[in-house]
């Protein structure tokens, strides 16, 4: 009989350890794609308001919100509402990667140099906290 309670008793904590550890990769996976999914989507914002750049023939920007210029059709307006980077109203960024701080910095060309759009914006969750810079020369 003491023989079988140590038994039960050793089958109980090798159970009770697979489970803990099988609970502790589970949720280290939550995470690891929470990141990621954040990640991808701070690399779409960046690569969108690049993008939008491109065909740009100028930029003026007030705090967090940039006023692109198009020599061809009308212009765009990129702000931050409630988390959210907006592109004439289109939404950028879902609930998984909220944008906590947008600035935009224009440096007008001077001597030769093109005028130059600096993006600055953090994405902030439970899991995920990075700032992200880019720059745009417009020719």
């Amino acid at each position: 009989l003491i023989e079988t309670l140590l038994y039960i008793a050793l089958f109980v904590i090798i159970v009770g350890a697979v489970l803990v550890a099988t609970y502790n990769m589970i949720a280290s996976t939550d995470k690891t794609q929470f990141r990621s999914l954040a990640h991808n989507e701070a690399q779409f914002i960046t690569h969108k308001l690049t993008w939008l750049l491109n065909d740009a023939i100028n930029a003026t920007a007030s705090g967090s919100t940039l006023t692109i210029d198009y020599a061809s059709s009308s212009d765009l307006i990129v702000d931050l509402n409630g988390g959210r980077i907006r592109v004439d109203g289109v939404e950028l960024n879902g609930v998984v990667a909220p944008v906590t701080s947008l600035a935009f910095v224009v440096t007008p060309a001077a001597g030769g140099s093109p005028t130059q759009v600096q993006m600055t914006f953090q994405i902030q969750n439970q899991y995920y906290n990075e700032t992200f810079v880019s720059k745009k020369l417009i020719r």
